[in-house]
């Protein structure tokens, strides 16, 4: 075994990526609603305009303004979509954005503080293994699960760190230091 540093996170930057990612979702699905329902009506009024002027000149370039108008908000609400979903995988790695894009079990662990989250850091580990043993201040034992990589360095440590995902217990508590021990030789390593 290697022994690791594990810090327990604090979720709510985890959270305030949710929440933004959220708000961030339903602005693009308005946006994309309001273009379709614009573009309909400019269509609508040009096709008028064509059969006899019964929509004037007027109200057909002012339709195809707002429809421009809107294609241009759905083009920034998915960018700004695409910015936020870049920057969630920059501080938590590749799995964690899925989690906040098409729910999962994990998700609803995390929200109800059933299983908490752990960077683990060790000095000379450039993989790790699918498991890891954390060992709680009351000197129990639990398994934490790999998840995967983060992107960033440990700061403190200046090594590679890995997120693991860890069953609740008692007094755990977000920026806790842990020891985890990684079983060394043949363990599969992360991915």
């Amino acid at each position: 075994e290697t022994q690791a540093n594990g810090v327990v996170l604090d979720l709510q930057p985890f959270l305030d990526f949710r929440s933004s990612y959220n708000t961030a979702s339903a602005d693009l699905a308005k946006a994309r609603a309001n273009a379709r329902a614009s573009q309909t009506e400019y269509l609508r009024l040009q096709q008028l305009n064509r059969d006899g002027k019964n929509a004037s000149d007027k109200a057909v370039e002012t339709a195809r303004a707002v429809s421009e108008g809107d294609t241009a908000i759905v083009h920034n609400a998915d960018q700004s979509l695409t910015i936020l979903r870049s920057s969630i995988r920059l501080r938590w790695g590749s799995v964690i954005p899925n989690w906040l894009e098409q729910g999962s079990p994990q998700l609803d662990a995390l929200l109800a503080q059933r299983m908490f989250l752990l960077q683990v850091t060790a000095i000379n580990a450039h993989a790790a293994p699918k498991q890891a043993i954390v060992r709680y201040t009351d000197g129990t034992h639990s398994s934490a699960q790999w998840i995967s990589v983060l992107p960033q360095l440990d700061p403190r440590l200046q090594a590679p760190s890995f997120l693991y995902a860890v069953p609740s217990h008692s007094g755990l508590v977000p920026g806790m230091n842990l020891p985890v021990f990684l079983p060394s030789g043949l363990c599969r390593p992360g991915r």
